[in-house]
């Protein structure tokens, strides 16, 4: 099928510089404007043949990607990142700036807001063109394109978005909706006020492809992954080659990036409704409070406490407790 942004309730007007194709795979991209210079993209794939998109800035914008599942290679006017299941990236670029991204296979999940710089100052400025979100990006927007890399979706915030991807409104009420998810979680973002450096690296580009084969053979196998001498070998370097330049490519060590995505898969799990012990399992802890412990460090809050929330948010309007 060929996908195209669907404008919904006077979608922004930079909805037709979208273009792409996809073939025999579910997909929708849809456009909805919530209010003047915010404008909101949801973005549905499911598994299928991947596809490259192209974005042609109308206008100077601000915007924030949450990614819920599946991960995307984008290049923004020149900046060149790669997202991940439940990473938040935060990009301001110029008018007339082009972007591109790759879709993968696998299907890919996310929420993305779009506002004018003027917008972005009115909902986030904390004095002096910054901002707890943004940091420097509201007042950045021109000669070329600037980036930051957030905290991860904590289960709480991966359940809202899943909300706002399947929600239960319709018409004017799934527009109010919506509008309200956005608010709610960039209060969250002000509330936790945390960026993460996007990560800089050092390592030569033939260098660095080959560290992305290294992290895709591990997202393909977190449930048995590669010793690190085995990987080495499959990739055709030695094992302290690849430690030193996975650390140096992505921030963390090929164990710890396995851990944490191991965690990650568990939240989304939990979103979904599968119990505490069985994410656990699912995650290589044979000891629940183990787990917990894990889970708890990196996101902060408990999985239970993620699994409540996820019965909240999906539960249907008008339905009783």
């Amino acid at each position: 099928m060929t996908v195209s942004a669907k404008e919904c309730e006077g979608a922004g007007s930079g909805s037709e510089a979208w273009s792409g194709k996809v073939s025999g795979v579910d997909a929708d991209v849809e456009v909805v404007r919530l209010r003047h210079g915010l404008e909101l993209v949801l973005s549905r794939f499911g598994a299928g043949p991947g596809t490259e998109f192209h974005f042609v800035e109308p206008e100077d914008v601000v915007g924030i990607g949450y990614h819920l599942i599946g991960g995307a290679h984008f290049d923004v006017a020149g900046q060149h990142f790669a997202t991940q299941a439940l990473d938040i990236w935060a990009v301001a670029a110029p008018k007339h700036s082009t972007s591109v991204f790759s879709i993968p296979k696998a299907g890919f999940r996310t929420v993305s807001l779009r506002m004018t710089p003027d917008t972005a100052r009115t909902l986030l400025d904390e004095g002096n063109g910054r901002s707890a979100i943004l940091g420097g990006l509201i007042g950045m927007c021109a000669p070329e394109a600037h980036l930051e890399r957030r905290s991860p979706i904590s289960g709480p915030g991966a359940a809202r978005i899943k909300s706002m991807l399947n929600p239960h409104y319709t018409g004017s009420a799934r527009r109010l909706f919506l509008e309200s998810c956005v608010l709610g979680i960039l209060a969250d973002e002000l509330n936790t006020n945390v960026r993460l450096p996007a990560p800089v690296s050092v390592v030569q580009l033939s260098d660095r492809r080959r560290m992305f084969a290294a992290r895709d053979c591990l997202e393909a196998r977190l449930d048995n992954p590669p010793s690190t001498l085995a990987l080495a070998r499959e990739l055709g370097v030695n094992d302290f080659k690849l430690k030193r330049d996975f650390k140096e490519s992505f921030g963390e060590t090929l164990f710890g990036y396995v851990r944490r995505r191991r965690l990650e898969r568990a939240s989304l799990q939990l979103v979904e409704g599968r119990s505490v012990q069985e994410t656990a399992f699912a995650a290589g802890y044979e000891c629940p409070r183990c787990f917990a412990d894990a889970f708890r460090r990196q996101f902060g809050v408990l999985p239970r406490d993620v699994s409540r929330a996820s019965l909240r948010v999906g539960k249907a309007p008008g339905s009783r407790t």
